[in-house]
């Protein structure tokens, strides 16, 4: 049936749709009797929490989603980034000190303006480190990678975990290096710069992994994926009705489209180059494909059918005062949309794009099946 590589992009509480999907997914290969083999997982900033929830818990497939369903669920901000007044206040203070005396003040401070100290002991508690070691040593997994961005060096690093010999690979700005999955390095992959403070890994200060990383797709296929199921938490183009407005865009319309350009761009454009590389091979012939330094692999991708961005209206009331406060000092409500969806960690939010991702799934079921089955 092919070697099937798990793809887990980010986009911070946009994560809760990936873990709808894996429900969807788990009934239907128990509902078409298809062993559970996903030999790899490659996870990036707030996919790579799903990564680890998954691999923690791959021997138990069924029970593994019903946990991930769970968790997302329980969530509220205050389990991932601080909402009071004196640590908000503090960074912004912070900050302001940094911009304003930064001339004359030797040391700069300001690092993200929220404290994610809940997010380190929410993985800690959660997520299972030596239960992952015991999966790869039994075979249940191959490999699991997780893509950070090394501050020092600009560049993007994927850390590998497997009890599985593997070809390194370097590219420019990114690499690879062996690595446990722990919660400190998902803490790492999943800081949105500036929003989030760096994340420490053995030693080093990491960001999110989306930030230098213009190939996600290509950990999965360097370790040996020649399937790739690929789950997105945007809209496809075209999907939904875009805004279209002449004025001056805000600081909260700009961040947008950062944030979008930065976490959600390279995982469509990686995929329109994994399309292009198989329509080549396909039209030079199976001899002279067999001579080039690519292989033809095979893709199922799927995204939300509806803008998550659009769905926050009904739901930003849920956002703590603070946070509403200063989201309203970056624009309007529809400005800074994009930039609450990966911010609403809220359970009935998450629900909701639960929801989305079971139902987006199932939708489609029989193409999966297939693509499941074959070689």
């Amino acid at each position: 049936m092919g070697r099937l590589g798990l793809v887990l992009s980010g986009g911070g509480a946009r994560g809760a749709y990936q873990a709808g999907v894996m429900k969807g997914l788990i009934e239907i290969y128990t509902k078409h009797g298809i062993p559970v083999e996903i030999p790899v997982v490659s996870g990036i900033s707030a996919g790579s929490v799903n990564a680890g929830f998954w691999c923690a818990n791959a021997d138990r497939p069924q029970e593994a989603v019903l946990e991930m369903e769970r968790l997302w669920r329980g969530l509220r901000v205050e389990n991932v980034y601080r909402t009071d007044i004196a640590s908000v206040f503090r960074n912004a203070f912070r900050w302001l000190w940094s911009l304003g005396l930064g001339g004359i003040h030797r040391h700069a401070t300001a690092q993200a303006l929220l404290d994610t100290s809940p997010l380190q002991t929410f993985l800690k508690k959660h997520m299972d480190a030596e239960r992952i070691k015991k999966n790869l040593k039994a075979g249940v997994l191959d490999y699991i990678a997780i893509s950070t961005t090394d501050y020092s060096t600009a560049t993007s690093i994927t850390f590998v975990h497997s009890e599985k010999p593997f070809t390194p690979w370097s590219r420019y700005r990114r690499k690879s290096e062996v690595g446990e999955v722990t919660s400190e390095l998902i803490l790492a992959s999943c800081a949105i710069p500036l929003l989030f403070p760096p994340g420490e890994y053995r030693g080093r200060y990491f960001g999110d992994g989306n930030l230098r990383n213009n190939t996600p797709l290509s950990p999965a296929i360097h370790l040996g994926a020649d399937k790739l199921f690929i789950i997105g938490v945007r809209a496809k183009a075209g999907s939904v009705p875009q805004d279209v407005s002449r004025s001056i865009p805000s600081i909260g319309r700009v961040l947008n489209v950062v944030l979008n350009a930065m976490l959600l761009d390279s995982i469509d454009t990686d995929l329109e180059r994994v399309k292009r590389i198989n329509s080549m091979l396909e039209s030079v012939g199976p001899e002279a494909a067999s001579k080039l330094p690519v292989r033809p692999v095979k893709v199922f991708e799927i995204y939300p059918s509806a803008d998550m961005a659009h769905l926050t209206r009904d739901y930003v009331s849920r956002l703590p005062l603070l946070i509403r406060y200063l989201l309203k000092g970056l624009g309007s409500r529809r400005q800074t949309e994009d930039l609450i969806s990966y911010l609403m960690f809220d359970g009935e939010f998450c629900q909701k794009l639960m929801d989305m991702g079971y139902a987006d799934i199932q939708a489609h079921e029989d193409e999966m099946v297939a693509f499941l089955k074959a070689d």
